[in-house]
């Protein structure tokens, strides 16, 4: 990462829907641009309207539409120049059409669209009466009961009965969602997206996407959790671009009744920010499948449905969310808590500490055992890597600091010692594959268990002459060498370098966006890093930026889910550095860890990047240097700085003394 990439983020475009005066107008406006987009193309969105056949894969849109005619409306009143009257009268008119109509008693299987579009109609005031006694001959003849459904689509028919106003025997929402995946609320690392999508329909269904008074009460149990599974998800999904499930989660938000946050005004910052100026929000940027042969180029009409077939969906979720937030700005329904939710302990949902610290203790036996192997593999090698002793070298040392009742992990340290002074013997002067702060904390390392290391204090101590030259200053390149300066002055071999100001680092946490890049977090990490002294340098977070706690374990999460254990791990210990360890999210991630930890004891499961690394280099590449170690070691250590006993990696190094003239000889 370069110099450049660590510049502030330039300033968010959106003043963010923080109720008010403000936040009503971006959200009209937004549903202003996005309502016309949809009367543009509201032939594709009511594909049957005049003489075309009805296609089912293409009347989703039907009853999508409808609902948010609805809900907009409910919740945000007709516009001005009566957009929606004229959407609605398009609806009516395609519920009356004879080849849509005339399935209802063929295809009663496709109950769902036909209840949602007639009780969607009713509730704005267009009822159909003969459509309804042919809904009601539906439920009066048990043909509901033909279909097998997941418990949010059975959620999705009881809300259609209640909009229609039909009798019937179903089970309420309440007791639906006892049986749905909001039994126990989920955690947003382990949440696929059909999973996600089934958790945002039970809550927008339950709560009749807001639309509905406020229940009396809710199966859904603790607050907390379900509160930090969503300000989980904002992260996560502008992290992915997945602007669909982004709009969904924010009108859940909405609908259970949780206050705003930093991190919740963050995420609708970024979530306007899409809108295209033609009105739409685009879909999820999911890369498309590379083509296997060449495929004719489509014409303007086929262009304009797979646009629209892309962008309908999150533009009618961005209209219910805005319409949301203009109605919780007029009514003054921000609550300070979940709206009909009972308060149940964190611990409920987490499970003990005790019993994490338990998983903690077997997961750093399994990679010391792992690393024991895997040296035994090096030691034989002849072309043995460097960076694979080295890794090995920390790894079991951190393991012996965790574990001091076996000494099996201390004996190899002095063999590696053997071996690395063996080839240095052989050759002084060799090209080396480690790490530039590896290498530094192993030639601590060794020296400091009395076994030095000729080639790696030479090249301690003269980077840490070098890094003397130039003094530590407030550059902003001066953060990618923050982590040298503090290991050194571990060591003793430099005074302390200043830290970063707090206000400062909160500044630039609070300008960073959800969606930022790669080199943005990293650019945040290295300013909490510097902020804390790489944890050497006790820091506590201000209780008003509490919200900084929820964005690390969102970007922590994030690049769990992709498997960049590298970022992941290193958010980890940030948190860690803040004094954070008994943050919820931190042990869900530190559990996250240790499932992906493989029976040998190596940390991730990389059997495709593994295969593919392989392949792409030539006879003799090891992963095992090059990705199953660095991994490892990474989730070590994380897991050894979130532990109770307020372990750092840098305060573990012993202090040396300066070099004399002839010691790194």
């Amino acid at each position: 990462m370069d110099a450049a990439s660590l510049e502030p983020p330039s300033p968010i475009g959106h003043s963010g829907p923080k109720r008010g005066p403000n936040c009503e107008t971006a959200c009209l406006s937004a549903i202003h641009k996005a309502l016309q987009w949809v009367t543009a193309n509201v032939d594709l969105l009511i594909p049957f309207q005049d003489s075309g056949p009805f296609v089912v894969r293409e009347g989703k849109s039907l009853a999508e539409l409808a609902v948010m005619m609805h809900c907009k409306v409910q919740l945000a009143g007709y516009s001005e120049d009566e957009t929606e009257r004229r959407i609605v009268d398009k609806l009516e008119a395609a519920q009356r059409n004879p080849q849509f109509r005339s399935r209802l008693l063929r295809r009663p299987e496709e109950f769902a669209g036909f209840s949602t579009l007639y009780g969607s109609l009713r509730l704005l005031g267009r009822d159909d009466p003969e459509q309804r006694e042919l809904l009601q001959r539906v439920v009066d003849a048990g043909l509901l009961d033909h279909a097998e459904r997941v418990p949010h689509r059975m959620m999705e028919i009881r809300l259609a009965l209640e909009w229609g106003g039909l009798r019937h025997s179903w089970p309420g929402l309440a007791d639906l969602c006892e049986s749905s995946i909001l039994k126990k609320v989920p955690c947003a690392l382990h949440l696929s997206e059909p999973a996600a999508y089934a958790f945002t329909h039970a809550i927008m269904f339950f709560y009749a996407f807001g639309t509905a008074p406020v229940p009396v009460a809710s199966p859904v149990t603790a607050v907390e959790g379900l509160c930090r599974t969503l300000s989980m998800l904002v992260v996560i999904y502008c992290q992915e671009r997945h602007w669909d499930l982004l709009g969904e989660v924010l009108i859940c938000w909405d609908c259970i009744g949780f206050s705003d946050s930093i991190l919740h005004q963050k995420a609708w910052d970024t979530f306007l920010s899409t809108q295209k100026r033609n009105g739409t929000f685009p879909g999820p940027e999911i890369a498309p499948a590379k083509p296997a042969h060449k495929k004719k180029p489509q014409d303007a009409a086929a262009k304009r449905k797979a646009y629209c077939s892309a962008h309908y969906h999150t533009t009618f979720v961005a209209i219910i969310a805005a319409s949301m937030q203009i109605h919780r700005t007029r009514t003054a329904t921000a609550l300070t808590s979940a709206r009909g939710l009972r308060k149940e302990p964190m611990d409920s949902v987490l499970g003990a500490p005790d019993h994490l610290s338990s998983d903690r203790d077997i997961a750093v036996k399994r990679v010391r055992t792992w690393l024991e192997r895997c040296f035994e593999s090096v030691e034989g090698d002849p072309k043995r890597s460097e960076a694979a002793l080295l890794y090995i070298l920390v790894g079991c040392w951190i393991c012996a600091l965790m574990d001091p009742v076996t000494n099996s992990a201390t004996a190899i340290i002095g063999r590696v010692a053997t071996l690395l002074r063996a080839r240095d013997a052989q050759s002084p002067v060799r090209e080396s594959n480690a790490p530039p702060t590896l290498k530094l904390i192993a030639g601590a390392l060794l020296l400091a268990q009395g076994v030095p290391v000729p080639s790696l204090l030479n090249f301690l101590y003269e980077s840490a002459e070098v890094l003397s030259a130039f003094p530590s200053s407030d550059n902003e390149s001066d953060l990618l060498l923050y982590e040298k300066r503090m290991l050194f002055f571990a060591l003793g071999l430099h005074p302390m370098p200043a830290p970063r100001d707090y206000s400062e680092v909160m500044r630039f946490a609070c300008r960073l966006r959800l969606d930022a890049s790669l080199n943005q977090v990293e650019a945040l990490l290295l300013r909490i890093e510097a902020l804390t002294g790489h944890g050497l340098r006790p820091t506590i977070i201000e209780p008003a930026d509490g919200w900084l706690e929820e964005l690390l374990c969102g970007f922590a999460m994030h690049f769990l889910r992709q498997y960049n254990f590298l970022m992941g791990c290193r958010l980890l210990r940030a948190l860690s550095y803040l004094n954070l360890e008994g943050s919820a999210g931190l042990l869900e991630c530190v559990r996250f860890l240790i499932l992906h930890q493989q029976p040998d004891g190596a940390f991730g499961f990389f059997g495709a990047e593994a295969a593919a690394l392989e392949s792409a280099h030539p006879e003799g590449y090891s992963t095992v240097s090059s990705l199953h170690l660095p991994v490892s070691i990474a989730c070590l250590c994380a897991l050894a700085e979130s532990s109770s006993g307020k372990w750092r990696l840098l305060n573990s190094v012993l202090r040396i003394a300066p070099p004399q003239s002839d010691q790194a000889s």
